[in-house]
């Protein structure tokens, strides 16, 4: 509070822009995280979402819904819809650990010794390569089981 200056409305909207998939993805302001990468990350996020809740759905659950006649039952699927979400979360949040670069250049934005920098920003630009070839490298494992696993379902 003491140091930003931001009324209720500004910060509100600063939130919307990084934490709301759509606007984060696909909005034009700036930021340092690549435009890609963040799109990547919503299809990525999509997918996975999907793909959980696949996991959680077998002979039972689809015999349960059959006997419903198609009714949602939410006490039956509460479980369902929780673990599903939980691990989403986890592994998305994994995922953006890796493809989001905003922290890292920050940080190096902020740096204020000149002799330090030109050492930072080789090391920052290693770090990040790194990052992005495992989230890709991952993504692509992943992607892979989630599509394998889909066609069989």
């Amino acid at each position: 509070m003491k140091y930003d200056k931001r009324n209720y409305f500004q910060y509100y909207i600063f939130l919307l822009k990084y934490n709301h998939p759509l606007i984060f993805s696909f909005g034009t302001y700036n930021n340092y995280n690549s435009r890609i990468i963040k799109i990547f990350l919503f299809f990525f996020s999509f997918s996975s979402d999907f793909n959980i809740n696949a996991l959680f759905f077998n002979d039972d659950t689809m015999h349960k819904i059959y006997q419903d006649k198609g009714k949602f039952d939410l006490l039956f699927q509460i479980s369902q819809i929780l673990y599903s979400t939980l691990i989403s979360k986890l592994i998305d949040t994994l995922i953006k650990t890796l493809a989001l670069s905003q922290d890292k250049i920050v940080e190096l934005k902020q740096e204020k010794e000149k002799n330090t920098i030109k050492e930072k920003y080789t090391k920052t630009l290693y770090i990040l390569r790194i990052k992005f070839i495992l989230f890709f490298v991952f993504n692509f494992i992943i992607l892979s089981f989630f599509w394998y696993y889909i066609i069989c379902f």
